[in-house]
């Protein structure tokens, strides 16, 4: 679905359409791996420590493009930033101890590899959309999705092919249903970042996510974190809009 919707945005702005070059293929190629093994550490990590905590995880994911944009554009970090790059590695420390605490878990700390994965997984796709964002024309912004999630598509195929996995039905219309939000936050994040700040693109969009995955889980599921799930909660979200504003 996901394939399909990038394709269609293709063809609405194909009187701009350019040929991506070789750099923007392997990039898209390279994300689209990227975005399948963390979509794979997401839901493991769903499964271990729940949807909130899981959702708080993933946005956590915004100090990697900032550590890097420092490293690599010598960007220069105030005083609310480093504060919130605090909060964010004490949070990561409270989930540990959250899922040390779940009943019958065993191994915590090689479990805790899933959220890691997902954190950098995530953060590394926010970099590099601001780099192609630097570094490439708006006429590219709907083949570079399509690459993106063709590439996912194609390699999550191979891996069921290789494993032997049958998706039944209700998986499929899953599948289906996960792909359209994802494709379209992906694409208009690419726009939102070419006329808005970053700042206010990525506080608005990680907050947002955070709210509504921890209302919803409680609703739908009635999961609720324990204490110290919440001291990670509210920590992890002080801690990424800190870091978003500053």
């Amino acid at each position: 679905m996901a394939c399909v919707i990038s394709l269609i945005l293709i063809l609405s702005e194909f009187s701009s359409f350019e040929v991506p070059s070789g750099a923007t293929i392997l990039g898209g190629v390279s994300l689209g791996v990227l975005f399948l093994l963390s979509f794979f550490a997401f839901s493991r990590t769903v499964e271990i420590a729940g949807a909130a905590s899981a959702s708080v995880f993933s946005r956590l994911s915004v100090i990697i493009p900032i550590v890097l944009s420092i490293i690599f554009f010598n960007e220069t970090p105030g005083m609310l930033r480093l504060v919130g790059f605090a909060m964010a590695l004490f949070s990561i420390i409270l989930f540990y101890f959250s899922m040390k605490d779940k009943k019958n878990r065993k191994d915590p700390g090689r479990i805790f590899i899933f959220p890691l994965v997902l954190m950098f997984g995530i953060g590394m796709n926010d970099f590099s959309l601001k780099l192609f964002n630097q570094f490439n024309p708006s006429s590219m912004e709907a083949p570079f999705v399509f690459l993106i999630f063709s590439s996912a598509a194609s390699f999550s195929f191979m891996w069921m092919k290789v494993t032997s996995i049958c998706i039944d039905r209700k998986s499929f219309f899953t599948g289906l249903f996960l792909g359209i939000p994802n494709v379209f936050s992906t694409y208009f994040l690419i726009k939102a970042l070419k006329v808005m700040d970053g700042s206010i693109v990525y506080s608005v969009s990680n907050i947002s996510i955070i709210v509504l995955t921890t209302l919803l889980a409680n609703i739908i599921w009635q999961e609720k974190p324990d204490k110290w799930g919440f001291m990670a909660l509210f920590s992890g979200t002080v801690g990424i809009i800190l870091i978003s504003i500053s």
